[in-house]
Parts: structure tokens; sequence; C-alpha cells
């Protein structure tokens, strides 16, 4: 914490005496009074095959979210390969279907998500006018569609994905 510091822009119509008030007292509240806490580290729970696990939230927000989550059998790296490399095939048509196909949101996600080593998939939506029942039938379909695409994907298509996969995962941050 001794190498914690603040750096601030503010912009607009701001008097620069008002802008460094204001980084004192964020030097003051987030600096000066941090203490190291102790953190419990995390888990992944191993949920029963073809179990579905539902976590419904009550929220003050209009629209609806919803994310499904596919969760990888063991954390070996080839299964984590695996994952990564359905996220890079599955991600633009996930989103060209749900997004601009049937416009159910504007954050449209899908990809590998892993979680503490434990490779996965995530499909999210946010929506401002589908239930999120709506929104997982929509997602349902599309999986069942996309298997039927991704049996047909011939070796020159699934070579492609392999080398953007491979680009992304070696590109410098």
């Amino acid at each position: 914490l001794a190498e914690v510091y603040v750096v601030a822009l503010s912009h607009g119509n701001v008097l620069r005496q008002d802008s460094e008030i204001l980084g004192d007292i964020l030097a003051r509240q987030l600096v000066d009074s941090a203490k190291a806490q102790h953190v419990i580290g995390g888990r992944v729970i191993r949920l029963p095959r073809r179990e579905p696990w539902l976590r419904e939230l009550a929220v003050e927000h209009p629209d609806s979210a919803l994310a499904v989550f596919y969760q990888g059998d063991n954390k070996h790296p080839r299964t984590r390969a695996q994952y990564d490399l359905l996220g890079q095939i599955i991600s633009a048509p996930f989103y060209n279907e749900l997004r601009t196909n049937h416009q159910l949101g504007y954050v449209v996600h899908a990809g590998s998500s892993p979680m503490l080593e434990v490779p996965g998939f995530v499909g999210l939506v946010q929506s401002p006018g589908s239930t999120p029942s709506a929104v997982l039938k929509h997602i349902d379909e599309f999986l069942q569609d996309f298997g039927k695409v991704l049996a047909t994907l011939d070796e020159t298509g699934f070579d492609e994905h392999k080398r953007g996969l491979i680009s992304r995962l070696t590109e410098t941050d």
C-alpha cells in the first residue's frame, strides 16, 4: 500500500483550485485510510452435470440481464484450450444473432470465461425489453443451431480460428 497513489483528471467547467481540493479528498479517502485486508481465496464448486443452477436477483433497474455459464469438467490445459477456441469461434455469431438479428439487448457477449483456472463458456445479454426467460430461449435456440454449424466447420475454417486465437493470446498487452 505504500506505493498506492491517486492520479486524477478533471475536465470541463471546473476551477483548478476545486480540482486540487477534490484530489486531496480522494487521496485521503482512498490512500491514507487504506489498510491491508485479509481476503479469503476464492473457490469454484463443481456443478451437477446437466442440472441447471439458477440465481435470480431483485434489482432496482428496468433492464433484465441473463448470464449462462457452462463449466468445464477439469482444469487440464487441453480443456481450457478447447473452451478458449469455442469462445473464439462463437463470439461473433452469438453477437450477430442476438444483438443484430433479434435486437435483444445492447450488451451481448459470448466467450471463454475461466473461473480460477476452471474453464467455462459464458453467454451474456442485458436487455431493456426482454425477460430473462425470453433471452434464455433465444440463447438455447442459438446454441442448438450453432451446434449444427459447428459440425459442418471445415478444416480450413477451423485452422483460421485456431490461428486467430493464438494471435490474440500472444499479442502484447
